[in-house]
């Protein structure tokens, strides 16, 4: 699987504007290696490989494999755990009227201000404003829509 940074950078390569590359982890548990073995043969993941030997391994093999995975990764129950990550792509046509990105640090507004929260550093500490903070309203509304009263 090729690393998220890089299937953003495809989306520019081809063209396409403001890319977006998002992903999320999914756990999975399985009865054993043979069952995950099977939904990952299900979902394409066999191997790909131009180089890869053709001769068929042995059955021993993938027992061991099996037995390996199971003191590895177990889960409660008797079964094995996995997990899969679900990537997102989006990318625009370039258009002339399309919003272009600011210039970092241009920001009129803090994003923590506008979520109500504080923001915290690396560590977790609460950040120091050396500015006041500014005052969050409510976006406004897109093009063509309007706000109703709450």
């Amino acid at each position: 699987m090729a690393e998220i940074r890089d299937l953003g950078a495809l989306l520019q390569r081809a063209g396409l504007a403001l890319p977006v590359a998002d992903a999320v982890p999914y756990p999975a548990t399985y009865p054993d290696a043979w069952a995950l073995m099977r939904d990952l043969r299900a979902m394409g993941e066999g191997n790909s490989l131009a180089a890869r030997h053709r001769r068929p391994l042995p059955r021993a093999l993938f027992a061991e494999a099996a037995r390996l995975y199971a003191e590895r990764f177990p889960a409660p129950g008797g079964r094995i755990r996995a997990s899969y990550e679900m990537v997102w792509l989006a990318g625009w046509a370039p258009a002339d009227n399309q919003p272009k990105p600011l210039r970092p640090g241009s920001a009129a507004a803090r994003l923590a201000d506008a979520l109500g929260t504080t923001e915290h550093d690396a560590a977790g500490s609460p950040v120091a404003l050396d500015r006041p903070a500014s005052r969050a309203t409510t976006p406004p509304c897109a093009p063509g829509t309007e706000r109703t009263p709450e």
